[in-house]
């Protein structure tokens, strides 16, 4: 249901754009081996309950606490503080997709967003948790000493700064920290994970600040001048990538040069080490993740999904394949 929630519906494009997709890809923890992207390619109409009798009936819940009804319980069976025509409901359950729940609340004010403060193992507060000198509305007189903790999250950090409807998705599967680049929704962030340039960096900086999670920006290292890559660390980046364009011998030495001069590190000695570390899954990039079982099978696939590659060229193909690097797989491991 929550994978559900996160799909476009009819309702949320254009009338027009139904017309033109012949293309469906879901990505979800759908196999008992991980995480897959499923790609449907010219899907037919889903007709939920197909020739089968309906009958429509007023259902009230009439208790004190909410209820909720899965897609194939027998509706005439359930609690009695709900009140509707059973008769009429004998022999029949919702009229609703499979493992899909109804939820009957009671509470006319919705959901409440906050934080919570747990004592000996129960909820003991609700209000908003942080650093009252950085933020408004912080509860007063919150205790925060020796004796409390924070819940820790995971690190992405390999992350493309699309679009913000990113960061629930991320925090709601326990991601925290985000680390990478991009400048929104264009082809370059689709391709590297890079804020390029000083501006674009401020603005990504800037249009997270009201954002509860931790963010990390890297800059674009792909330059001769090493005032470009200046101008960028100034402006707030953790650190700079040279990735797949141009990157000549005298991008790199620059790059390095530049790192050194301001107080930034070159990270391979010290990825290497924390790759030793108990909780760290090292990953050199994504298509050498060996962590699945259908990891090669599925590998060329993935790459021209991510890419944006075209499956009728060959040189499109022929890029796929060359970052699939057997020695890569194999030096990593958990």
């Amino acid at each position: 249901m929550n994978l559900g929630k996160q799909l476009l519906g009819r309702r949320h494009v254009q009338p027009d754009v139904l017309e033109t997709l012949c293309e469906v890809q879901v990505e979800g923890g759908i196999f008992p081996d991980g995480t897959y992207l499923a790609i449907v390619v010219k899907p037919g109409k889903i007709i939920l309950n197909e020739g089968r009798y309906r009958v429509a009936a007023k259902v009230t819940n009439c208790g004190d606490k909410p209820i909720q009804i899965g897609s194939h319980y027998h509706f005439i069976e359930t609690k009695p503080a709900i009140s509707f025509d059973r008769h009429l409901a004998y022999g029949k359950r919702l009229d609703v997709s499979n493992l899909t729940w109804l939820s009957l609340t009671l509470d006319w004010s919705g959901i409440y967003k906050a934080n919570i403060g747990v004592k000996g193992g129960h909820i003991a507060g609700i209000g908003k948790a942080g650093n009252p000198d950085m933020m408004d509305g912080v509860t007063p007189d919150m205790v925060v000493d020796a004796t409390t903790e924070a819940l820790a999250g995971t690190f992405d950090c390999h992350f493309h700064f699309i679009c913000p409807q990113i960061m629930p998705v991320a925090l709601s599967s326990g991601i925290t920290t985000l680390i990478g680049g991009g400048a929104g929704p264009n082809t370059g962030t689709n391709a590297t994970t890079c804020a390029p340039g000083a501006t674009n960096v401020e603005m990504m900086l800037s249009s997270t600040d009201d954002i509860q999670m931790n963010f990390g920006f890297t800059g674009k290292g792909n330059a001769s001048d090493p005032e470009a890559l200046r101008e960028q660390i100034k402006a707030g980046v953790m650190g700079l990538k040279y990735m797949k364009i141009g990157y000549t011998p005298k991008v790199i030495d620059t790059c390095l040069s530049v790192m050194k001069s301001m107080t930034y590190s070159e990270g391979g000695p010290y990825i290497i080490r924390a790759c030793g570390e108990p909780n760290v899954i090292p990953s050199l990039t994504n298509p050498t993740r060996p962590y699945t079982a259908n990891t090669l099978e599925e590998h060329v696939d993935m790459l021209m999904v991510c890419h944006h590659l075209d499956r009728n060229i060959l040189e499109n193909i022929a890029f796929a394949e060359f970052h699939i690097r057997a020695k890569s797989i194999a030096a990593e491991d958990i």
